[in-house]
C-alpha cells in the first residue's frame, strides 16, 4: 500500500468510527489491520489515528466552550436588559407597557422561591434533605496508599496458597502459610475495609 492510500485509508476509518459515535466495531478493527503487515507498523498507523481525533476532538472542545461562553452572555445580556425594564416600569409604578410589536407586563412567577434564612443546623428534621452516605474517596486512597505493600504481599501469599491447594498440597502443610494470610488480612482491613474494593487498571500512553 502507498503512502497516499494509507493516508486515505486512515481518513476513512477515521469518518467511519466518528460516525459510528466512537465505537470501533470488528469490521472497522479489520481495516486498522490491513493499514500495514507489520504489527509495529500497524501500531504506530493507528496512533496516526488517534492523534487525529485527538486533535479533533480538542478543536470541537474548543468550539463548545466558546460557544457555551456565548450562550451565557447572551443569556446574561437578556436578564439585565429585562431588570433594566422592569425596574423602570415599577419606579414609574407601570404594569403594562403595549406597543406595536410587543405587549410588556409585571406578573407574579408561577412558584414563589424558597430559602432558609436561620443557621442550616436548625432546619427542621420534615424539612431537611439527607443525602445518602457517600465512599470518601480521598480518605480510602490515603488508607489504601498506607497499606499498599502490605496489600501486594497479601495477594502474592493468597496466590500462592491458592497454587499450592491446586497442586494437590494438603492444608496441613499450609500451616504457616495461612498464618501469614490471616496476619496480613487483621493488618490490612483494620486500615482498609475488605468491602473496599481497590482496583488499579492501566491505561495507553502515547509521547
Amino acid at each position: 500500500m502507498k503512502l497516499y492510500e494509507i493516508t486515505e485509508a486512515q481518513r476513512n476509518i477515521i469518518d467511519l468510527i466518528i460516525e459510528n459515535e466512537g465505537e470501533l466495531t470488528s469490521p472497522l478493527a479489520s481495516q486498522l489491520d490491513m493499514l500495514s503487515v507489520k504489527f509495529d507498523d500497524k501500531i504506530m498507523r493507528t496512533c496516526e489515528v488517534i492523534r487525529t481525533i485527538e486533535s479533533q476532538a480538542k478543536a470541537a472542545r474548543d468550539e463548545a466552550k466558546r460557544l457555551s461562553d456565548l450562550a451565557k452572555t447572551r443569556t446574561n445580556s437578556v436578564k439585565s436588559l429585562k431588570y433594566y425594564i422592569m425596574s423602570n416600569m415599577i419606579a414609574l409604578e407601570k404594569q403594562t407597557v403595549e406597543g406595536d410589536l410587543f405587549k410588556v407586563r409585571i406578573q407574579k412567577n408561577g412558584l414563589p422561591s424558597i430559602n432558609w434564612e436561620g443557621d442550616s443546623d436548625n432546619i427542621p428534621d420534615r424539612f431537611r434533605l439527607k443525602p445518602p452516605p457517600e465512599l470518601d474517596k480521598i480518605a480510602a486512597k490515603a488508607a489504601w496508599q498506607s497499606v499498599k505493600d502490605q496489600m501486594a504481599d497479601l495477594q502474592a501469599a493468597e496466590e500462592v496458597y491458592n497454587f499450592r491447594i491446586q497442586s494437590g498440597q494438603s492444608a496441613d502443610d499450609l500451616f504457616e502459610l495461612e498464618w501469614k494470610i490471616k496476619a496480613l488480612q487483621k493488618k490490612v482491613y483494620s486500615v482498609l475495609p475488605e468491602d473496599i474494593r481497590v482496583t488499579v487498571g492501566q491505561h495507553l500512553r502515547i509521547r
